[in-house]
């Protein structure tokens, strides 16, 4: 008899006599199927998997990461009571008297009998940010597979302290979109920032450094596979700051100027957002042709 508890990453197997639970082998042994026939397309054999279980008649075996978060990503394996089927090798485990379990082969595997659907909300484990580019990425890692088209990036707010709330000289900034470049579900999304946005973020001195660098976002912003909404990262409360940044270390660059002899004014345009504090006048020439040199 087979019980999943999916939100657990687990397997419930029950035997007609007891088992000798440290004769366990998961690995190759176990193989998850979409449907009774045991051919289609959608299955999966287990390369890992372990049990704190007693030896006994009842089993319960814990996937591994991997192997759950590649189940996630199919829409008809183990997504419901109606595709959730498992054959077994006979070197799954052996009885008390070192006997191998009967096989029961991919042609005809056998259906759970109870399916407990998957109620944990994923949470963005860590994130990574990239200023180098122009516009710079970011990458959510969450601790299982998510679905890439539910991602709200509105939900999304960059804030260069854990408490913007707290009085101070924080700045904050809520995405107003961006291109997701993470084709299929997993766990983990990048996405490149809108120019307007990535621009808006350097002018509020976000990025500068990983104390400057925080994550909060609303509930809901992604979903995983069973369709459950993701958990807030709460404003000075579970505020995320980066794991990995890289600086932006590429110069600015003048992209042209204007030049009104009336008002005496210039008026420089720069490939990226400048501090304005930090101009120096006396750095500037002007001249009458291309080359300061020749005739």
């Amino acid at each position: 008899m087979l019980v999943v508890r999916y939100f657990l990453g687990t397997l419930r197997l029950n035997f007609d006599e007891p088992v000798n639970a440290t004769s366990l082998q998961v690995a190759g042994s176990i193989t998850l199927h979409g449907d009774r026939s045991g051919i289609a397309s959608n299955t999966l054999q287990l390369s890992g998997g372990s049990s704190s279980s007693a030896s006994g008649p009842q089993l319960l075996i814990d996937l591994s990461v991997d192997d759950l978060n590649i189940v996630k990503r199919f829409e008809d394996l183990f997504s419901s009571s109606n595709d959730s089927f498992i054959s077994f090798t006979n070197a799954l485990v052996l009885d008390m008297n070192a006997n191998p379990v009967e096989e029961v082969l991919p042609g005809t595997p056998i259906q759970t009998v109870l399916y407990t659907t998957d109620t944990t909300s994923p949470i963005v484990s860590s994130f990574d940010v990239d200023m180098a580019a122009d516009p710079g990425t970011f990458t959510l890692h969450f601790a299982e597979t998510v679905r890439v088209a539910s991602l709200k990036m509105e939900y999304i707010t960059l804030q260069t302290a854990f408490n913007f709330s707290r009085p101070g000289s924080s700045e904050r900034l809520s995405l107003t979109g961006g291109n997701v470049t993470t084709m299929v579900d997993n766990t983990s999304i990048s996405v490149t920032f809108l120019k307007a946005d990535f621009d808006a973020l350097k002018l509020k001195g976000y990025g500068v450094s990983n104390s400057s660098s925080w994550l909060t976002m609303d509930t809901a912003a992604i979903r995983d596979m069973a369709g459950t909404p993701s958990s807030p990262l709460v404003d000075g409360v579970n505020a995320l700051r980066v794991s990995t940044l890289v600086l932006d270390t590429t110069p600015p660059q003048v992209e042209f100027f204007d030049l009104n002899m009336n008002s005496g004014k210039i008026d420089l345009f720069f490939s990226e957002p400048v501090d304005a504090d930090s101009v120096r006048v006396e750095h500037f020439s002007m001249q009458n042709k291309l080359s300061s040199t020749g005739p």
